[in-house]
């Protein structure tokens, strides 16, 4: 942060945060799934996981989620939804 703007210079593994899209699925690691990514103008996003909906904060432009799943075999990855 430079001047009191974000920069943004980059992140670990997912590359320059200002070329991030506004939806990037990760993946799975283990029960863990997880999802990240870029609005522009938005303060809060909201996301579904196993058929529920979490609002996240993206105060800076970026958020991201992570959660343990509860049937792990059974489940979609993340999606944003707003």
């Amino acid at each position: 942060m430079e001047d009191g703007r974000w920069d943004g210079a980059g992140s670990f593994g997912a590359g320059p945060l200002d070329r991030l899209g506004p939806l990037v699925v990760g993946g799975r690691l283990g029960d863990a799934f997880f999802a990240y990514g870029r609005v522009l103008g938005h303060k809060v996003v909201t996301v579904e996981f196993e058929q529920r909906r979490y609002e996240l904060p993206a105060p800076l432009g970026v958020w991201g989620f992570i959660k343990i799943a509860a049937a792990p075999g059974r489940c979609r990855l993340p999606a944003l939804v707003s």
